[in-house]
């Protein structure tokens, strides 16, 4: 159904571009602290929890206002006012963040 695909796409996306600033603050890791580079594994779950559970939590809450569902063309977060809100508190500013940080 549209709800279940709009859920699963915001979640996965946000998770998407969360592993993205991951994998960059990994690298920058490995460039400035080359010696750090092999204790990496001790820090895996602290990554998995960060990309997999900040992305939970704010799919979560637009579901909590019921703004999951037809977006026009394709199934999202709706257009309306709380639907506003969350495709930018949601989707944008940590796409953003992410951006600015790479």
């Amino acid at each position: 159904t549209c709800y279940v695909q709009s859920v699963m796409q915001s979640y996965f996306l946000l998770s998407a571009i969360l592993w993205n600033a991951a994998i960059a603050y990994l690298l920058k890791n490995a460039i400035l602290y080359p010696e750090k580079v092999l204790g990496i594994t001790k820090s895996m779950p602290r990554y998995h929890a960060y990309c997999w559970g900040v992305p939970f939590i704010l799919t979560v809450l637009p579901a909590a206002t019921g703004s999951y569902g037809s977006s026009g063309a394709w199934c999202w977060i709706k257009s309306s006012t709380a639907g506003e809100f969350w495709r930018f508190f949601q989707l944008y500013l940590p796409l953003w963040a992410v951006m600015g940080y790479n």
